[in-house]
């Protein structure tokens, strides 16, 4: 069984500057009214995954790892924490 860090698992072509193809940026709104952006790729044959980054993290930040996990059949959500990068 390959390593995760092995090359295979390893995209040569990921574009650390870009939104990974297919994906949807969006805002979904809290219950008191705050924009929440979150970030929507994969479709969700294996199953649902979210991503939480650290609280001073922003979504593009965590890119590779969604794509990652998108690519291997989740449907994958991370978004920004309130008042962290376009929320």
């Amino acid at each position: 069984m390959a390593r995760m860090d092995s090359p295979r698992f390893t995209s040569p072509s990921f574009d650390r500057r870009a939104w990974p193809m297919g994906g949807r940026l969006d805002y979904w709104s809290a219950p008191d009214g705050w924009p929440i952006r979150r970030y929507q790729l994969g479709d969700g044959t294996r199953g649902r995954m979210l991503v939480l980054g650290g609280r001073g993290d922003m979504i593009e930040k965590y890119l590779e790892v969604v794509l990652h996990w998108a690519e291997r059949g989740w449907a994958v959500t991370t978004f920004d924490w309130r008042g962290q990068g376009g929320s």
